[in-house]
């Protein structure tokens, strides 16, 4: 039992050490003749909420077809 108590603590602790290690600050860090700029990270986020805004709206239940919601779920 204590093995397994361990065993979970370390993989739980293991795991978030790792993740951070995966944050786009970190990455951009290490690659900082590729990484964006803050305006255009601060774009890229305003525009993945304006397209997940738009699939909300899409997801309501209507009566008849629409190709514009159709597309952006596609998309």
């Amino acid at each position: 039992m204590v093995k397994k108590a361990v065993l979970l603590l370390t993989l739980i602790l293991s795991s978030q050490a790792l993740a951070s290690d995966y944050s786009y600050q970190k990455i951009a860090k290490r690659y900082s003749d590729t990484a964006l700029t803050v305006k255009k990270v601060k774009a890229a986020k305003m525009q993945g909420e304006c397209l997940v805004g738009l699939k909300r709206l899409n997801f309501k239940r209507k009566q008849q077809f629409d190709p514009i919601a159709e597309w952006t779920n596609y998309r």
